[in-house]
């Protein structure tokens, strides 16, 4: 499927976003922290599997519970927001909120 990404601004952010039927896909910086980019799609946020992998061994947690139950929970991130929309896609896609870097 081919997504169809649209750069947008506001007061307090820059944006790629994109709608998929009732579904929507957003890429998004903070201007307070611009080169920080962070994936949502459908308000879930995506969250950074190989550092949540690191607190789920030290905390003696099963590697696929919920981000919730940790102390520390990483958000994926990064200054490429082309690398993000990839992310969130992929999640998207296989119905994932946690993925690799």
């Amino acid at each position: 499927m081919k997504y169809e990404w649209k750069y947008g601004e506001n007061d307090n952010q820059k944006y790629y976003d994109v709608t998929v039927g009732k579904d929507y896909l957003c890429v998004f910086a903070n201007k307070w922290n611009p080169n920080t980019w962070l994936g949502s799609y459908n308000s879930i946020c995506i969250h950074n599997k190989t550092k949540n992998d690191r607190v789920r061994k030290k905390q003696g947690l099963a590697k696929g519970c919920h981000p919730s139950e940790l102390r520390e929970d990483f958000m994926l991130c990064s200054a490429n927001p082309e690398y993000m929309m990839k992310k969130v896609e992929y999640c998207y896609a296989h119905n994932l909120m946690e993925v690799s870097q």
